[in-house]
């Protein structure tokens, strides 16, 4: 019985204007991927202009986010219509792809999250005066390092645990850094506070589809419109950001 109902429990969605259960599936998580690529690389395009005029750290750590969960989502994009083309009994003959493409998407999501660190620690990397090049190395390094764990004992647990830390860490820096005057936050350029809180939700709303804590269909649904929402409002408001300059 108890099998049974988690046969049930998992089945794939009905059919849709007559579209298998399975392709329809497919289908969503496409598009979805599809659609956070799009707003990643607008924001990050939409930045380039500003980042290139002023030469500003922050601005260019800010978008670095942006790029690499972009590259993120586009190797999930690209595994995705594999899936559909070949399907799923083709690409299990092919040993290694699926390991590979979450090494690669787990490496570029860890840098994103580095990068969201540094973003909200650039008062303390000035101080240390490191070049952008510098900065990449040594995030790449420490992604690579953080995966060798999960490549040893075959779990993401530690790799989770780590970009757990790192959501934290930014938020305790947030919490406890002193800021300026009203006005001095106001010309910033995005809110420190409204990037951090967005881009942790997105980041758990995820973990808990990757990691089938939520596995119904409806479900998945609502947080991926949340999490399209929620890069449709970072990139409303750099837009807004920009015009108003």
């Amino acid at each position: 019985f108890i099998k049974g109902k988690s046969v049930i429990s998992s089945m794939p969605p009905p059919l849709i204007f007559g579209i298998p259960a399975r392709l329809t599936h497919l289908i969503v998580e496409l598009l979805y991927f599809i659609l956070i690529l799009g707003f990643c690389l607008a924001t990050y395009f939409k930045t380039k202009e500003i980042e290139e005029l002023t030469n500003h750290q922050g601005i260019s750590l800010f978008r670095k986010i942006f790029l690499f969960f972009s590259f993120a989502f586009l190797v999930r994009m690209i595994h995705m219509g594999f899936i559909l083309y070949l399907g799923k009994s083709q690409l299990r003959a092919i040993p290694g792809l699926q390991r590979l493409v979450l090494l690669v998407v787990s490496i570029f999501s860890t840098i994103a999250l580095l990068y969201l660190l540094a973003t909200m620690l650039i008062k303390h990397l000035k101080k240390f005066k490191l070049t952008q090049e510098k900065i990449f190395v040594f995030f790449v390094v420490a992604s690579i390092v953080l995966m060798i764990p999960t490549i040893y004992f075959r779990t993401q647990t530690v790799l989770i645990a780590a970009q757990l830390a790192l959501i934290l860490a930014a938020g305790v820096h947030i919490m406890t850094s002193k800021h300026k005057a009203e006005n001095k936050r106001k010309s910033s350029f995005f809110s420190p506070k409204l990037l951090y809180l967005l881009i942790s939700v997105f980041w758990i709303l995820n973990l808990l589809v990757s990691q089938r804590i939520i596995i119904h269909f409806e479900s998945k649904i609502l947080i991926y419109l949340a999490s399209i929402s929620i890069f449709a409002i970072i990139y409303h408001r750099v837009h807004q950001r920009l015009e108003g300059k």
